[in-house]
């Protein structure tokens, strides 16, 4: 965690704030595959709550934000131990998954151009309603690729790290799309109301939903590919090496 926490720091003192790329996200993910839910809360919770004092920001906490640690890890947790168990909950995950995609795709398709060009000053030189649409097809066709080739690799040789490849991408896609996409424009209109506001007119959800969700589009374009690939490495080689010790603990070696 302390590994994590200078991560954090360095991200929030070095990165602008436009380029935040929410990497606690696969962070919470990872521990509440790995520690499971009871575990995984106290550690994300102690993660997130280090991260605000670290940057001097605890003073900013609010619910909205607070909860998403703890929200992340269980159902990480649960949803992992289900997917392994019954290969039927992998599939809902992975449909429920590229709904949310596709309603967000069709969402923009039918929305006019002037509408999607509605975004935070330092994008409006970036965003056109061809562009959203090319990013949305992206992280579609990304997660595609990428669990089309551990299928096949797992259906040719049955390897259980494969399979737990496939569900930590299943997984945390999922988390991706409810706590990124769905979630964070919602909280942070709580947060701008909350701490930013200076005119005194509270913004909308219905509003600002989108004209937030915009930019996080654009960075999940780059970011998802990158966390996708680190769980998948990542989240079998822990478990083999938790396995492996707690074997020779069992022994008392």
């Amino acid at each position: 965690m302390a590994m994590f926490l200078i991560i954090a720091f360095f991200l929030k003192t070095t990165v602008p704030k436009r380029f935040n790329l929410a990497f606690e996200l696969p962070f919470y993910v990872l521990i509440g595959i790995i520690l499971n839910w009871f575990k995984g809360i106290i550690v994300a919770f102690s993660f997130h709550f280090g991260k605000l004092l670290l940057t001097s920001r605890i003073v900013f906490w609010t619910p909205e934000y607070g909860i998403v640690p703890i929200l992340v890890v269980i159902i990480s947790s649960i949803s992992f131990h289900l997917a392994t168990k019954k290969d039927i909950f992998l599939v809902f995950l992975l449909v429920l998954t590229f709904v949310i995609a596709i309603f967000v795709f069709f969402y923009y398709f039918f929305t006019k151009e002037n509408e999607i060009e509605k975004v935070p000053k330092d994008w409006k030189s970036i965003f056109s309603k061809k562009l959203i649409l090319i990013l949305i097809a992206l992280f579609g066709i990304v997660l595609t690729s990428f669990a089309t080739i551990l299928l096949i690799l797992y259906w040719k040789n049955r390897i259980q790290k494969i399979k737990i490849a496939l569900i930590s991408l299943f997984v945390l896609s999922f988390c991706f799309l409810i706590f990124r996409w769905i979630w964070h424009p919602y909280a942070f209109i709580q947060y701008y109301n909350r701490f930013l506001n200076r005119s005194g007119n509270d913004r909308l959800i219905q509003n600002y939903f989108f004209y937030y969700l915009t930019p996080i589009i654009l960075k999940s374009a780059f970011s998802f590919p990158v966390y996708a690939l680190t769980l998948i490495h990542l989240v079998p080689l822990v478990q083999f090496l938790n396995e492996k010790h707690n074997y020779r603990w069992k022994l008392g070696y």
